[in-house]
């Protein structure tokens, strides 16, 4: 049975903002059984009591953060996408998203720190977040390992092939020219959220692997990570964002 989701938070904001960026039509990447969800924000639709409650969850060391940003769109972006994450955990523990502690270590995945010991992360948790200029996005789940990554359309590298593998090249050369952009970013969108879902390891050229749609994941040799055990799907909104999400079977 699925658990409710319940916010501790003295506000009804919280369970507003989160209520309304629930992404049911995603929820199908999560494998059958899994407890998750996956949230999108457009900053536009962000009212001004939601700016001060998604800063105000921020710890210490996330608003000097957000403070350093030279520009206010990479600013307002990342509180958003901070303060969504913290909401989206929160709901799933039934936890003050405020009083959550988080770990941001360079190279690696951030994770939930555990309050029972301050060096270990919770490990049946694991989310993943991701933010452009006009919106955010963020999943949540139990027991596996989760990705997502947020693109809009952009137009494939005028030299080369960029991060894409020989195999992902020629399958987007069978491509119709219109939809170039389209499917070179749905490409590049997968491929990030695949990386995002293997956590902490060193991570691969974006060229070694591909994440081709319809076909079987395929990981370089030595990876240390089962291909079989790794699912991507995409997802393209009506104004054009494209929205990928992996999972890996377990978390490990």
């Amino acid at each position: 049975m699925a658990r409710q989701l319940t916010l501790a938070s003295d506000t009804a904001d919280g369970h507003l903002l989160l209520a309304r960026t629930q992404l049911p039509e995603l929820m199908d990447a999560l494998p059958k059984g899994a407890q998750g969800s996956v949230h999108l924000l457009r900053l536009a639709q962000i009212a001004r009591r939601d700016w001060a409650l998604l800063m105000g969850l921020l710890d210490a060391a996330e608003r000097q953060r957000a403070a350093r940003f030279r520009f206010e769109g990479d600013r307002d972006a990342y509180i958003a996408a901070h303060g969504l994450l913290r909401l989206a955990i929160a709901s799933r523990l039934g936890a003050n998203p405020a009083e959550l502690r988080l770990s941001h270590q360079p190279g690696k995945k951030p994770a939930l720190i555990s309050e029972d010991r301050s060096d270990a992360a919770v490990p049946a948790i694991d989310f993943s977040l991701s933010h452009t200029r006009s919106c955010v996005g963020c999943i949540v789940a139990e027991g596996i390992s989760v990705g997502i990554d947020i693109e809009p359309t952009r137009d494939p590298p005028a030299q080369g092939e960029g991060p894409l593998s020989p195999q992902e090249i020629a399958w987007l050369r069978t491509r119709p020219p219109r939809s170039a952009a389209a499917e070179f970013t749905k490409l590049w969108c997968r491929k990030e959220a695949l990386l995002k879902s293997l956590g902490s390891r060193e991570p691969m050229s974006m060229s070694r692997f591909s994440a081709i749609p319809g076909q079987a994941i395929a990981l370089p040799a030595g990876s240390g990570f089962p291909a079989q055990d790794i699912s991507v799907t995409s997802h393209l909104t009506d104004d054009g964002i494209h929205i990928a999400i992996a999972v890996r079977s377990a978390v490990r």
